[in-house]
């Protein structure tokens, strides 16, 4: 078939040009003859044969199936069962607040004792406190019925408990006050 754009030669099958790849024309089934700008240059025209038309088969749909819809099954309820009725707590025994505390450095250097309580503890608290300690108040230790607790009082917030709060401290535990660690007794 020639290629109304350029005149080239191309096999039937081909939809674009082989030379000059535009598409080839598309000739309806009842065209007998076929004229291309190639041929108006040529005397002889060519006389095609229609390809043959290929009517497509009926496309029968299934027929439907009917799923019946399930029964219902009823599940009879559990009787309830009576939920265990728990034995009271004992009354904790509120132990008394203590009149004073010692915090024991570590390290070696100077204990420091809190005679009366709530106690202040500051830069002048130990010889051994340094100016990682707040000259006012680092810390401020209380003691209540629920128990002795240490607040973190200092600008800096390096008194390891947690920052701003009241943290309940009990015999054996390790404060940290300006890099020094203390065990409370």
């Amino acid at each position: 078939m020639r290629c109304i754009n350029c005149g080239w030669n191309n096999p039937d099958h081909l939809r674009f040009c082989q030379k000059c790849n535009q598409p080839m024309p598309v000739f309806p089934a009842d065209e007998k003859a076929v004229e291309t700008k190639a041929d108006k240059t040529d005397s002889k025209k060519t006389i095609r044969e229609p390809e043959p038309v290929v009517k497509p088969e009926p496309v029968v749909a299934p027929e439907p199936v009917v799923v019946p819809e399930p029964e219902p099954v009823v599940v009879p309820e559990p009787a309830p069962v009576p939920e265990p009725v728990p034995e009271p707590a004992p009354e904790p025994v509120p132990e008394a607040a203590p009149a004073a505390m010692k915090l024991v450095p570590l390290e070696p250097g100077e204990a420091i004792v809190c005679e009366t309580l709530p106690c202040v503890v500051n830069r002048n608290s130990s010889p051994d406190f340094g100016p990682a300690v707040d000259a006012v108040c680092q810390a401020e230790i209380t003691c209540t019925e629920e128990g002795c607790f240490i607040e973190d009082k200092s600008a800096c917030k390096n008194t390891y408990v947690l920052a701003s709060r009241k943290i309940r401290v009990e015999k054996g535990d390790i404060v940290v006050m300006g890099g020094r660690r203390f065990v409370i007794e």
